[in-house]
């Protein structure tokens, strides 16, 4: 009941900052706020679990995502499909698809820059052989779905998704995956009733996922990672839509 009570409390502690910066900034939403709250930890040398030039654990920067790489990365997929990473950050698992892919092949969207120019700083020549491309959301979508990528991911990032931003956040990987066959793979957290876990995390329901994607098929569920929190059980998968 205690850890209950002070879960409650600290999530209405950090609702209520949010409220109060959504006043001063009206035209930006939680993810801003919740990104740059993570930028400036990182910035002050906060070791992050997937952020930043210093991870969490004792892996090197480039084996730290090689696992997550791997993991969206379709056995069928060739050198030229154009990928479109959501939410790239520093670049901890795009790397990898930067230097598997033709040049031109890449392209990372981000809410702020800062997370993939420390990606940029750590690839060093890479990035002149092989020219990805970089942009913010709110400025590189539309140049990013008239690119007309093939596969569309995002590693981490639904979770993240407050549920006033669901419409967009969904509809915008439907806009950018809207080449015929596209693929979009995500991982998300699923449960059988949508939940909140942490300052920042949300659940929902593989029903949910379907509906926000559609018309998009779902044409595949992979089990990712199983956890506990003293209040539940979260299951991520990746799940694999089509685009019609």
């Amino acid at each position: 009941m205690q850890v209950i009570e002070e879960f409650e409390a600290d999530l209405r502690a950090f609702d209520a900052v949010y409220e109060q910066w959504k006043l001063k900034n009206p035209e930006r939403g939680f993810s801003y706020f919740n990104t740059r709250r993570i930028a400036n930890g990182v910035k002050a040398g906060r070791i992050h679990d997937t952020l930043g030039a210093n991870l969490k654990g004792e892996q090197d920067w480039w084996s730290h995502g090689r696992g997550d790489f791997e993991k969206f990365l379709p056995h069928d997929l060739p050198k030229t499909a154009k990928v479109c990473e959501i939410g790239c950050g520093s670049l901890r698992v795009g790397a990898h698809f930067i230097k598997r892919q033709d040049p031109g092949c890449y392209f990372g969207l981000d809410v702020i820059s800062a997370f993939y120019q420390i990606g940029l700083e750590i690839i060093g020549p890479l990035k002149a052989e092989k020219k990805p491309k970089f942009g913010v959301f709110e400025n590189r979508t539309q140049m990013a779905a008239d690119w007309a990528p093939d596969l569309v991911f995002s590693n981490a990032v639904a979770l993240h998704v407050h549920p006033e931003d669901e419409q967009a956040h969904f509809a915008m990987l439907k806009t950018l995956a809207a080449k015929k066959g596209a693929r979009v793979m995500m991982q998300v957290h699923v449960a059988d009733a949508p939940f909140r876990f942490g300052r920042s995390g949300w659940a929902r329901t593989l029903d949910q996922y379907r509906s926000l994607m559609a018309p998009f098929e779902l044409v595949q569920i992979s089990p990712d990672k199983t956890w506990e929190t003293p209040l539940h059980r979260i299951e991520a998968k990746v799940l694999t839509f089509k685009a019609p």
